[in-house]
């Protein structure tokens, strides 16, 4: 699936100055020709790479400014021994059909807490393990090991079989098999492909770490597509997590329910809710494919329920424009799960669910003063389900397009339709201006979506949203992301919205 166009100037960017020197190292697996750096043909190996003694500021040395030209197939596990400057980093970059391949890396490219650091695939660059999986080793395996790279870029890459789960076992420990385990400030993980891993993006966060950038990649076959985690923690943030398509995490299926899939997990350890500084913003994504029984939600920020709980009662979540589909019916919990926080803003997304027998689509638990409107939430048990200690205003709740719940479980588990929801129901008052064609005991049907999530001719979603054009107190970035749909088409500046997250 092609990753969503994102309208506005977004990313991470370092920007070469004077600062150190500028200078071209090759690097390969084994010493060529010369043996001098200058090129692919004279490349030093990687044995020369990984000794400190060659990083430094001297001439032929690695230094800010300095880019390393990864040449051919490397085998070795490379590790950084400097760290680059502000506005020289030190740049590994992969040449074109170059690729780093081992039966299996533990670690394949370890910053070594070091900054200032970018680490390219450049067209086509590759890391694989090619003997990790449950028919092969089950060995732990980081592909990239960043942690405390601060100004930090990783890009382009094609992180391939970190570990490749069959069958029902459960046999390795799936968070120990990651495709990128990083931590710092303004990091950016963006427009790499991803697949088959346990854990693919942990980010293990620290008190004061801000602007994490997760963007336009593309994840797949995985347990859990991107994690957000840490402990004993005070503040964190802003998240930025957009423009990614995460997807198919049936392959890690389990007999005895070993992994639970999440496409975005936040939570914490030890029992204390960090501060989220800014919020964190989930926006442009998609999130589908053959999902599983052992799913537990497509985003799930944990609580006090659990003693996990991601965010303190003071922060905020913003979340808009994404796409939550599956492939068939699956035995989740809650499609979109927020506990705790306060002041969450779910916005023109779209619910394109086909489990009418368990999952929630919406599922705020202990979260206040939410804000949730021109949805389209289709094919749950529970369209939504404000549970525990959960608040919000009438008014805030609006200008939906539901349909196709169980006839049992429709709004809040209360046998009913959309009128006694608005004026008994838990969440009275809300929804006056939200479509529910026949929503009721056996006569729901389709909100009318295309096969891109686009309303059809004639879909209780046209017209359905309440217009948000000029959205206050939010960023320039994210207001801008917000003023288009998922596919970059420009929402009206007046008059009704559609509601989901394609117009």
């Amino acid at each position: 699936m092609k990753l969503a166009a994102i309208p506005h100037v977004i990313g991470f960017l370092i920007l070469v100055s004077t600062i150190g020197f500028s200078s071209d190292i090759y690097m390969s697996q084994v010493a060529a020709g010369a043996n001098d750096g200058t090129s692919c043909g004279n490349a030093h190996s990687a044995a020369w790479f990984n000794t400190a003694g060659n990083w430094g500021r001297g001439a032929g040395q690695i230094g800010p400014g300095t880019t390393v030209h990864l040449c051919g197939t490397v085998n070795s596990s490379l590790t950084f021994s400097a760290s680059g400057a502000s506005g020289s980093p030190i740049e590994l970059l992969f040449e074109p059909g170059a690729q780093m391949s081992a039966p299996v890396f533990n670690v394949g490219i370890s910053t070594a807490g070091h900054s200032w650091l970018i680490i390219d695939g450049g067209s086509n660059g590759v890391m694989q393990n090619t003997n990790n999986s449950s028919h092969g080793r089950h060995d732990y395996s980081h592909m990239i090991n960043a942690d405390y790279c601060s100004n930090c870029e990783i890009r382009n890459l094609h992180i391939n079989n970190v570990y490749v789960h069959s069958g029902t076992g459960s046999e390795v420990d799936q968070t120990t098999v990651r495709c990128v385990t990083f931590s710092g400030s303004n990091v950016s993980v963006h427009n790499n492909v991803m697949h088959d891993a346990g854990w693919c993006l942990v980010n293990e966060f620290n008190t004061g770490d801000s602007n994490i950038r997760i963007y336009n990649n593309d994840i797949s076959n995985i347990d859990h597509g991107i994690a957000l985690a840490s402990g004993g923690i005070s503040s964190v943030g802003p998240f930025y997590i957009y423009g990614n398509h995460v997807h198919d995490y049936a392959n890690w299926h389990t007999s005895n329910n070993a992994y639970h899939h999440d496409g975005i997990h936040g939570y914490t350890t030890g029992g204390h809710a960090p501060h989220i500084n800014g919020g964190v913003w989930i926006y442009n994504n998609t999130f589908d494919g053959s999902i599983d029984g052992n799913f537990t939600a497509h985003i799930f920020l944990e609580g006090t329920l659990e003693g996990t709980p991601f965010m303190d009662t003071t922060s905020t979540a913003y979340v808009f424009n994404n796409v939550f589909s599956s492939t068939g019916q699956e035995l989740g919990y809650g499609v979109l799960q927020i506990y705790g926080g306060t002041g969450h803003q779910v916005l023109n997304n779209t619910f394109a669910w086909k489990d009418p027998a368990t999952s929630f689509c919406f599922y705020p638990y202990d979260a206040k003063n939410i804000t949730f409107k021109n949805n389209v939430a289709s094919g749950c048990g529970w369209l939504t389900l404000f549970a525990g200690s959960s608040t919000f205003s009438p008014p805030n709740v609006d200008y939906n397009a539901y349909s196709n719940c169980t006839d049992y479980n429709c709004f809040d588990a209360v046998t009913q339709i959309i009128s006694t929801w608005r004026n008994n129901g838990q969440c009275a008052g809300c929804d006056i201006h939200s479509k529910a064609p026949r929503l009721g005991p056996g006569t729901n049907t389709s909100p009318g979506l295309s096969s891109t999530y686009a309303p059809l001719p004639g879909s209780s979603a046209i017209a359905t949203g309440q217009n948000l054009y000029n959205i206050s107190g939010w960023p320039t970035e994210q207001r801008t992301a917000f003023q288009h749909d998922l596919r970059g088409a420009p929402r009206p500046t007046s008059g009704a919205w559609d509601a989901g997250a394609v117009n």
